[in-house]
């Protein structure tokens, strides 16, 4: 096994950690789209409020009013009213302690999403057989914008060090799922997403970049595609392209097993192959 990365080492992150990095890219998304695609039709108010709803805790920690208005840029008196409008709703709760939370009514805005997803229900078997196997999280991905987000999750005891849950969000170019994606797109469509990145992302850009390039090429020729440790340098994953669904949403599976488990190579010489034709068989 590798010792490049211990169990109890320092640079482990948290789900904490972890949490607060998809919290500020769900935050960022909107703002991004809007700089790459600005619309004279665009209603902020509206997506000022589902920005808030983005940024509840996974934790269950909760943000403040304080919290919203610096990450949104916004006067508090402005998220005051629109954090009053969610509790009104349901979609929000506020505790004792003043923070804001997410309520459980926020599930019936995913769960259409969900439901219609036919592909999680069948790929289950396939995925919780080779999470098994490779001891590892087994994860179905679709294309959000500029990142890639969760739809389904097969975990196996101590596997990694955060679960990656449905819903997560995580730039394309830091994940092996997010490299997958990208490749299964056409050349012209390719270009402008990686260039969207790199204007988005520059100093993501400037450390993964290439090696996000050549990966996906690497996947256009050979299934799937690596990330060793982009979004959490103590996990390393594989992902592959599956299919189109609903027109217009590709999906990846990918599977991401601590670093210090795996010995060199045997990521990319074993279990990207076995992934890439598991990807196969999710496809048929």
């Amino acid at each position: 096994m590798s010792s490049r990365l211990d169990r109890t080492g320092a640079s482990r992150r948290t789900d904490k950690d972890l949490a607060a990095r998809g919290r500020g890219a769900r935050s960022a998304g909107v703002q991004e789209r809007r700089k790459l695609e600005p619309d004279a039709k665009f209603a902020t108010t509206l997506a000022n409020g589902l920005q808030i709803l983005s940024m509840m805790r996974a934790d269950g920690i909760g943000v403040t009013n304080a919290e919203i208005a610096a990450e949104l840029q916004l006067k508090r008196s402005s998220v005051s009213r629109l954090c009053s409008t969610l509790l009104e709703l349901g979609y929000l709760s506020k505790g004792a302690d003043g923070r804001y939370r997410a309520a459980p009514h926020v599930l019936t805005l995913a769960h259409p999403m969900l439901a219609s997803l036919r592909l999680r229900q069948r790929a289950l078997p396939d995925m919780r057989d080779f999470a098994e196997l490779a001891q590892a999280n087994v994860s179905l991905t679709v294309m959000d914008g500029l990142y890639s987000i969760n739809i389904e999750t097969i975990r196996t005891f101590d596997t990694a060090p955060h679960i990656p849950e449905v819903g997560m969000l995580v730039p394309l170019e830091l994940s092996s799922m997010g490299r997958a994606l990208i490749s299964m797109q056409t050349d012209a469509e390719r270009e402008r997403i990686l260039e969207e990145i790199a204007r988005a992302r520059p100093e993501n850009w400037a450390r993964f970049g290439q090696e996000a390039r050549d990966e996906i090429q690497k996947c256009k020729e050979r299934g799937f595609a690596i990330a060793l440790g982009g979004f959490d340098p103590t996990v390393y994953a594989a992902g592959a392209p599956v299919c189109r669904i609903n027109e217009n949403m590709d999906v990846a599976v990918g599977c991401a097993v601590p670093a210090y488990r795996l010995r060199p190579g045997e990521l990319e010489e074993h279990w990207g192959p076995r992934l890439a034709a598991l990807a196969e068989r999710l496809e048929s």
